[in-house]
């Protein structure tokens, strides 16, 4: 037995579609193809307030990602939060980073247990000078 087919008429474009046009549970009566046009105009006319957005939210997670692992260089002591950075214990960052946007990474640290064996804080100057020979100046 088959299921009658619903009609029901966009307010978007007016026109008379079947109901499986339409998204669930949506209180307007726009169809998939009205809704989706007025997403993708709204994403195009607010790109700078999205863009915006999204690097707050990054921030406020990095920051707390940082908070929560200690809040200074783990080798020199730096505690200005401009110049910390999150380092790979393991040196195994770059596979995260092929699965995992910086946004994606500060969001994971800022909400997930802490895990001292895997990931510490370092100033930006400390971690580049971990991958040179001889290490960082502060660990010789």
């Amino acid at each position: 037995m088959q299921t009658p087919v619903v009609m029901r008429t966009c307010t978007g474009c007016g026109e008379t579609k079947p109901s499986t046009d339409f998204y669930k549970n949506r209180r307007d009566a726009k169809c998939k193809v009205c809704v989706n046009a007025r997403n993708q105009e709204w994403y195009v006319n607010n790109k700078a307030k999205r863009r915006a957005t999204m690097n707050a939210v990054y921030r406020t997670n990095k920051d707390l990602a940082i908070q929560r692992y200690g809040g200074q260089c783990a080798c020199c002591g730096e505690t200005e939060t401009a110049f910390l950075v999150i380092d790979h214990i393991n040196g195994d960052g770059s596979a995260e980073r092929r699965i995992l946007s910086n946004y994606q990474f500060a969001k994971r640290l800022a909400t997930q247990p802490v895990d001292r064996s895997k990931y510490q804080v370092l100033c930006a100057n400390c971690n580049h000078a971990k991958e040179r020979p001889g290490g960082c100046p502060h660990q010789r």
